[in-house]
This record gives structure tokens, C-alpha cells and sequence, in this order.
């Protein structure tokens, strides 16, 4: 059955005479941006699309939306509903095909079957700034829908939080997820809710802290001598990662060739306490734009203060030691000279880049990477917390008999339906994935615990 093609006004013209709660036995195409998903379960998520003109031109949310629902009742295949929530992501435009239903409320929705993204805004698009006006309206209209639910919450006191969205006068504002973790440090001062609303409220959140501590309990090994609290903060991990393995590898080992590689890196952490903190050659690997972040900035600060204190003492000294020496007055021609040398040195602004400025190789790490001379005349391949990137990683060294150090963390088992355990089982917890990785060289991969929060066992292969 092929679909029929609809724009929402003659989509609404078409179910005019639908009686509601019923739900046609004909396939529609729409298509329209993205502006809001909702997961309920494996099996059900929904989201909301509203047309573009509609959308840039300013219209109300709640007259132009289209609301669209993913479930087993039209697609039966649990995987498949899994890959139909990944694609849908908010400020793409999506063409879905469907059944339309106009609900007992009188809404129209449509049973999706089918997905395929259209069009999706980036920084490097023609279109300019249509992005950021997408997102912009996006915000304002979440921000309005929002406002249309929020009477039945409680209301709180603005002198002490701040408003959701930086809406003016009383709303709800959303409860801290770090303070029923039992985290947040922030007390007063933070911005959210640190109370719970109701008993429903405290039954819920008291229920997903028990699921979250099962989760943890259940990766716990036994062989890791740090336990729960003797751990750094995760913040630390770039810097306790790379010390491990200068510890391990020595700074003259891997300064050889072209230095570290360091893997799906994303800001550069690990890169800079190589290169900045260490002196040791290193070079990030993500083929995302590189961004220096608070604290690499506050590091070159601190260290620009000390060099031009280190300068400004050095000066001192050499026009104390001048006075107690004594110069000769009628050398004028020297002292010209020195003169005019020192003015003419280039006068810096400091350590402190605008710009990101570590060695990066915006690229991935595939076959074709691995036949350049930056590849071939590495030291080492790191990688913390690669994500996708783990695999590779792994395989690349191994092909190269290329040393590596991984911190494996994410596992992405639908991305990767081909792993599977020695029993034929497909891999989709972290401990399988670790033991997956290590039996691609059991005799040479060996394994380390590293004392920071969070996945921190580290999986290495020393040169050969």
C-alpha cells in the first residue's frame, strides 16, 4: 500500500469526519522538525513534529503540532523500535509513515511504521543561523506547553530557586537528580528542587536510586582494591589515567616517534595532561571540533602568572646584580644595542590560546588512518572512555602490534549486535564486554583498577 502524502492542514481536512477513537486503516506520509520526544518504554516512546514555516514564522505550539506514536501495536519488533527511537532527535526534520488516529480527545495522532530523517540543521549548513532559530523556537515552545501543565504542580519560592525555562512568576521548578543521588554539594545555592512534591514523587525517585545502586552493586569486583571510598572524583581521570601510564610506559618511551594517540579524545583532557601538563607528545584523534574547557584555561592562566612572576623576579635580580657590579658610563654604544634588541622581541599575550591549540587530527580511526605516518610512528593508542571508538581501538592495535591502554565504559549493544560470548550469547553488559575485549589476546592483555569514580577498569598491552 503505498502512502498518501499530507501537509498537516490537509491531513486535518482528511480526518474532518473521523469520529473519535478511531484509527484509519490507511497509510499517510508527513513530515515535519522534530520539537519533543517521549520515552515511556522499550516498547512506547512518543514525540511531537510541527512544520517549519509554521515554526520559524512563530506560531502556537499547541494549534500546529502533530503527535506521533511508536509502539509494538504497529511495530511489532522490539529492535526495530529501538532503532526507530535513535533516529528521531529534536531539530531534525523526520518524514514518517503511519497510520493516523483521531483520539477520544479529538487529537489527531499518527501510529508510526516507518521514519527517515530529512533533513538535519548543523553549524556548517547554507541555511545560516536557521539552526539556532530552530532550537530557539523549539525552547520557547517546550517552554509553552510546559506552562499549560504546570497549575497541578506545587509552587515553590522563587527568592529561593529559579523558574524553569527563566519564566517570571510561580512554576515548578524540576527536582535535583544529584540530591536524590545524594550527591549535590551545591545545598542553598542550587538552583533546583531539593524537596520532594508529593509521596508519589518520593516513591518514584526513591524506587530509580534503588534500581541505580542494584545496577552498580551488580559491576562491583571484587578484585578492584579501591572500593567505594577510597575513589577521586571523575573530574580527576584524565589526570590519574595518563600518570598510570607514564607510570607504567615512561616518558622516554612515549616521546618516541610521533608520541600518544589519544582516541575519540572528544575535548582533549587526556591530551592536554600529556602534552601541557607532561611534555609528552600527544595527539588527539575525533573527528568532533576541539574546545578547550574551563579548567585547561585556568591551568594556562595559573601558569602564565607564574612565568611572567619567574620573569619579573629574573629582572630584578640582574638589575640588582648590575648596581653592585658597576657599569661603565661611557659604553653607550652596548647598552644602545641591547636596547633596541630587546624592543624589538615580539611582545606575548600570554599561554592563554582564544583558540583550542592541541596537536588534533579531526578524523577517525579507520583503515585509512592507520596508513599514515602520524599512525604508524605512534607510541601508544589511549583511549578513555572511547565509547564506539573501544572496539576499533583494540583491533587497530592489535593489527599494528601497537601497545594501547583503554578504559572501556559504554557498551552501545545495539550498535554492535555482532559481539557475542564464547556461549554464543550477545554481549550486553559491561563485565561480558570486558571479557569480549580481553579474549581478542588473552595472553597479552592485561587489566588494572584506577583510583577515580565511575568505570574504571583499564585494559593494557605493552610493547612487545
Amino acid at each position: 500500500m503505498e502512502p498518501v502524502t499530507h501537509d498537516f492542514r490537509s491531513l486535518e481536512e482528511h480526518m474532518k469526519n473521523v469520529e473519535p477513537g478511531t484509527m484509519l486503516k490507511e497509510l499517510i506520509q508527513v513530515e515535519g522538525v522534530v520539537v519533543s520526544i517521549r520515552r515511556l518504554s522499550k516498547k512506547l516512546f512518543f514525540f511531537d513534529i510541527i512544520e517549519l514555516d509554521s515554526l520559524l514564522n512563530g506560531a502556537e505550539y499547541k494549534d500546529t503540532y502533530l503527535e506521533a506514536i511508536v509502539s509494538c501495536q504497529t511495530v511489532p519488533d522490539l529492535d526495530e523500535i529501538q532503532r526507530m527511537r535513535r533516529q528521531v532527535v529534536t531539530t531534525q526534520t523526520t518524514r514518517m509513515v503511519g497510520y493516523p488516529e483521531r483520539n477520544k480527545k479529538g487529537v489527531i495522532v499518527i501510529h508510526a511504521v516507518q521514519l527517515v530523517v530529512t533533513h538535519m540543521f548543523d553549524t556548517e549548513n547554507s541555511t545560516g543561523n536557521t539552526r539556532a532559530v530552530v532550537h530557539n523556537r523549539i525552547v520557547d515552545k517546550k517552554k509553552d506547553a510546559t506552562l499549560l501543565k504546570v497549575q497541578q504542580f506545587i509552587t515553590v519560592d522563587q527568592s529561593l530557586k529559579k523558574p524553569l525555562g527563566g519564566v517570571k512568576g510561580p512554576c515548578r521548578v524540576p527536582l535535583c537528580k544529584v540530591w536524590w543521588k545524594g550527591r549535590c554539594i551545591k545545598g542553598e545555592s542550587c538552583n533546583l528542587r531539593h524537596s520532594y512534591a508529593n509521596d508519589a514523587e518520593r516513591e518514584k525517585f526513591e524506587e530509580l536510586a534503588m534500581r541505580s545502586k542494584a545496577a552498580s552493586q551488580r559491576e562491583v569486583n571484587s578484585e578492584d582494591p579501591h572500593g567505594e571510598g577510597g575513589k577521586f572524583m571523575s573530574s580527576k581521570r584524565a589526570t590519574i589515567f595518563a600518570e598510570w601510564i607514564i607510570e607504567q610506559y615512561g616518558k622516554e618511551g612515549l616521546k618516541k616517534g610521533t608520541g600518544v594517540l589519544d582516541i575519540a579524545g572528544g575535548n582533549g583532557a587526556v591530551t592536554f595532561e600529556f602534552h601541557v601538563k607532561n611534555n609528552v607528545p600527544c595527539t588527539l584523534v575525533d573527528p568532533r571540533p576541539q574546545k578547550l574547557v574551563k579548567a585547561h584555561r585556568r591551568y594556562l592562566r595559573m601558569k602564565d602568572k607564574e612565568r611572567r612572576t619567574d620573569e619579573a623576579k629574573a629582572v630584578q635580580n640582574e638589575e640588582e646584580e648590575e648596581e653592585d657590579v658597576g657599569f661603565d658610563i661611557f659604553n653607550t654604544e652596548g647598552d644602545q644595542a641591547e636596547e633596541a634588541a630587546e624592543s624589538a622581541e615580539p611582545v606575548t599575550s600570554g599561554l592563554v590560546p582564544d583558540q583550542a591549540f592541541l596537536p588534533h587530527a579531526q578524523q577517525l580511526l579507520d583503515e585509512e588512518f592507520t596508513t599514515t605516518e602520524l599512525f604508524k610512528n605512534s607510541s601508544l593508542l589511549v583511549g578513555m572512555h572511547p565509547d564506539q571508538a573501544t572496539d576499533i581501538i583494540v583491533d587497530s592495535a592489535l593489527a599494528h602490534s601497537k601497545p594501547f591502554v583503554i578504559a572501556p565504559c559504554c557498551i552501545f549493544a545495539h550498535m554492535f549486535p555482532s559481539r557475542r560470548d564464547p556461549g554464543g550469547e550477545p554481549v550486553r553488559t559491561y563485565n561480558q564486554y570486558v571479557e569480549w575485549l580481553i579474549a581478542k589476546d588473552p595472553k597479552n592483555i592485561k587489566t588494572a583498577y584506577l583510583p577515580f569514580e565511575g568505570r574504571n577498569k583499564v585494559l593494557y598491552r605493552l610493547p612487545l
